[in-house]
């Protein structure tokens, strides 16, 4: 083989090898993108005393929020969502028995009224655990859609544990377990209210 045609030769593998990469690229880019830089997410309860507010028609409520957090800033998180994977009632034997849970729904990103479903962010983001407003009997976990047939709901003297899934487009799944536990009684002091309903992140 002459130098001309060992020349001609690697100049063809290098235009072979430079248009497969092109098109690994163009088909595959944001894949690779995503398994490679990849974001690290934790979470944890933000004031477990919760924030006192108000509805549009003057009610009382006390929401409970749970912040997502990127522990790698210089990555941002791609298309997050929680979803609820897990529902689990204390019984009178003290043991936590699994309840139904066909379609797992997403928790609310606060506001609910304003954010999607999935989120980019660069540092954190607040969710909606759930709220309990004034002369209400029930805790309402913050989910979407809202079933009917839904057992995740707390009632008075009642504890349950949520199992969190939290995902991104370019992070490894969170699981997050969170043990909330009610009374059943309002008050409008903080720490009075923090002592009746109690979020545990385990």
């Amino acid at each position: 083989m002459t130098c001309v045609e060992k020349w001609n030769l690697t100049v063809n593998i290098v235009i072979a090898i430079g248009t497969v990469g092109a098109v690994i690229v163009a088909l595959f880019g944001d894949w690779l993108k995503n398994r490679i830089f990849r974001s690290i997410l934790s979470a944890e309860v933000i004031d477990p005393n919760g924030e006192l507010t108000n509805w549009t028609n003057g009610t009382r409520v006390i929401y409970y929020h749970l912040k997502i957090i990127n522990l790698r800033q210089s990555i941002l998180v791609n298309q997050c969502r929680v979803f609820l994977k897990e529902i689990s009632k204390k019984n009178n034997n003290q043991q936590f028995v699994k309840l139904p849970l066909i379609v797992p729904p997403t928790l609310q990103w606060a506001p609910a009224e304003s954010s999607p479903q999935a989120l980019d962010f660069i540092t954190e983001r607040v969710l909606d655990i759930g709220y309990v407003t004034e002369g209400s009997d029930t805790f309402f976990l913050s989910i979407f859609p809202k079933f009917n047939n839904f057992k995740g709901y707390i009632k008075a003297n009642e504890t349950f544990r949520y199992t969190l899934e939290i995902l991104s487009n370019n992070s490894k799944t969170k699981i997050v377990t969170l043990e909330i536990s009610w009374d059943g009684t309002w008050h409008e002091n903080p720490v009075d209210m923090s002592e009746a309903l109690r979020i545990t992140k385990l």
